[in-house]
């Protein structure tokens, strides 16, 4: 489990992101990483994100 801390990204990929439902403060949880495509999940919901928004994401572990 990780909470996401902030997002150094252009306008497009943060609305995407929003659309997804993730935003600053979420705690989502890492399912998998392959080829740089991460599999993500919160709420039930499973999303991949590719390896260019994936690094555009900072995280810290959730306690």
């Amino acid at each position: 489990m990780v909470r996401i801390v902030s997002v150094h990204c252009g306008r497009n990929i943060q609305q995407r992101l929003l659309c997804m439902g993730i935003q600053i403060d979420d705690v989502i949880k890492t399912i998998q990483c392959r080829h740089g495509a991460v599999l993500i999940a919160k709420n039930n919901n499973r999303y991949v994100l590719g390896s260019g928004m994936a690094l555009k994401i900072q995280v810290v572990q959730e306690k």
